[in-house]
């Protein structure tokens, strides 16, 4: 989707995107409270859904902020593809899974899921 700014400049959704939302709780999102909030509730899911013994098995796609894939991760899922229609979100979160995180087997990539051809 593009935004028409005075008819001169197109801006990408991703760069609205990455550029206004959570630039300022970037950080609170990522925080070790919060993270294991969303490691609770993606138990309860997984609970729920009767895969909690299987999860170093399953391949998880994960698209967004990347708290999720993170939990995923920490919870010894066997592999876990992130994706943002955000270069700001996905850089952001590369940068902390090489700082933080290098372990995990998490991927992070750039895509418009709409608009990308599958693969």
């Amino acid at each position: 989707m593009n935004f028409n700014n005075n008819h001169t400049q197109q801006i990408q959704t991703g760069d609205l995107y990455g550029k206004y939302s959570f630039g300022n709780i970037y950080e609170k999102l990522f925080s070790e409270e919060y993270l294991q909030r969303i490691k609770e509730v993606v138990t309860d899911d997984l609970q729920i859904a009767g895969l909690n013994d299987r999860i170093n098995k399953l391949k998880i796609m994960d698209v967004g902020t990347g708290r999720q894939a993170l939990a995923f991760g920490l919870l010894n899922a066997q592999k876990v593809d992130h994706f943002d229609i955000s270069e700001q979100h996905v850089s952001r979160f590369k940068a902390r899974l090489e700082k933080r995180y290098p372990h995990l087997p998490i991927t992070s990539k750039q895509m418009d899921l709409v608009e990308s051809p599958p693969q």
